[in-house]
């Protein structure tokens, strides 16, 4: 997959998604090969691209912030997490994933969250239901929903496990 393939794939821009495959590259995380129909050595997996990106991108937010609501907090993620058991309204939503998470949104922080997932087309708004707006997951939500979480846990796994082995 070339970089190009990669900005469009994340949303990126072409400088950030070399400079993140720069930093992937010096610790062994993405090897990149030469490709004769492309100007840029192109990286081999983007799972591991994907995977490392989103570990990289998160790292600072275990390392500088304290409380439990403050320690996970990527509001699209758990905008989609609180609509796979089905559709919901924005209170519903805060409530559950103030539950699911220790972190209770802003309303600002959760319609900024649905707005870019509508744009995505990762979740849908439905009819109005006493003055209330439900959404739910697309099918390209419930399948990015699930890469994601699949990414994470994988990154959890072996972040513990190297964790224990110390």
């Amino acid at each position: 997959m070339t970089a190009g393939a990669l900005t469009e794939a994340t949303g990126l821009t072409t400088g950030a998604v070399t400079g993140i495959l720069d930093r992937l590259e010096r610790p062994g995380f993405v090897d990149r090969v030469k490709d004769a129909t492309d100007r840029c050595p192109t990286p081999i997996d983007i799972r591991h691209f994907l995977l490392h990106y989103y570990a990289m991108r998160n790292s600072t937010r275990y390392v500088v912030r304290k409380t439990r609501e403050e320690l996970f907090s990527d509001p699209p993620l758990l905008v989609l997490a609180s609509l796979a058991d089905g559709p919901k309204h924005g209170y519903a939503m805060v409530d559950d994933i103030e539950t699911m998470s220790g972190a209770r949104l802003g309303p600002g922080t959760l319609y900024g969250a649905i707005t870019r997932l509508e744009q995505q087309a990762l979740i849908e708004p439905l009819p109005i239901e006493e003055r209330r707006q439900p959404y739910r997951l697309t099918p390209a939500g419930r399948a990015t929903l699930r890469f994601k979480l699949l990414a994470m846990r994988q990154v959890a796994l072996a972040g513990l496990q190297r964790l224990e082995a110390k």
